[in-house]
């Protein structure tokens, strides 16, 4: 039985993530068993891969994004109950790894992949098939920026997440919602200070709440999914999937 690590990186990276890259895999290899490196392509070379190998350990070696493509394609095989996915981050955001503790040094990061213990975390899953990683933002352009820090700041606060805490203590299982309407100068600056301390839910144009689902009904509006962009929605319902 074919076992080790599938580690799947961004195609797309620069020389400076090839070359970290290149040094999370010697780390790897070192730590016995065998490696496969694989780069992210399609969706339906992702599905592949996964399919020829389904007894090595999932290691996504890249940002956020390599992260919900991979948690999304083993999430349409049915996989992620029973496949285990490492994590290193070499993304610019990093907020999955911020969230659950994961070392954002990628060669340590690379240590907690051959050394650490596997835990279950929540995952968002919508009516569409797809998943939420970290968050999922809606709004037109102009107010997306307030949509956007408001979604990632709660995602990442060990107090509020719908996840789990920065030491993996699982919380309440609560998608955090977070509707802001400051669009205008004076009050997405306000926003913004209020945002950075973590004070947001107090700006006047931001309303907070929490569920275990939550559906968005009205006029089409543009959604991006961990930084995915997707076609517009009118409709579309997101549940939280415990330890998934």
């Amino acid at each position: 039985m074919e076992q080790g690590l599938l580690v799947i990186s961004n195609a797309k990276a620069g020389s400076a993530d090839e070359r970290m890259l290149h040094e999370v895999l010697d780390v790897l290899r070192r730590g016995g068993g065998g490696v496969r490196s694989e780069p992210l392509g399609s969706p339906d070379q992702l599905d592949a891969l996964l399919g020829a190998h389904p007894h090595r350990l999932v290691v996504a070696a890249g940002g956020d994004g390599t992260l919900h493509l991979l948690v999304a394609a083993l999430h349409a095989r049915g996989e992620l109950a029973s496949r285990v996915i490492g994590l290193v981050p070499l993304g610019t955001g990093n907020d999955f790894a911020r969230t659950v503790g994961i070392p954002l040094a990628a060669i340590a990061a690379a240590r907690v992949v051959l050394q650490g213990s596997p835990r279950e975390v929540d995952l968002l899953t919508d009516d569409a098939g797809g998943v939420v990683v970290n968050a999922v933002h809606l709004g037109h352009r102009r107010s997306r920026r307030s949509c956007r820090g408001a979604a990632e700041t709660s995602a990442r606060d060990a107090r509020v997440p719908y996840r789990c805490a920065a030491g993996g203590a699982a919380l309440a299982r609560l998608a955090d919602v977070v509707v802001s309407t400051a669009v205008g100068l004076m009050s997405r600056m306000r926003y913004t200070w209020l945002l950075r301390q973590g004070k947001h839910s107090q700006h006047p144009n931001v309303v907070l709440t929490r569920g275990r689902r939550v559906e968005l009904t009205g006029p089409p509006i543009p959604i991006n999914s961990d930084g995915e962009l997707g076609d517009a929605v009118s409709h579309r319902r997101w549940t939280v999937q415990p330890r998934a």
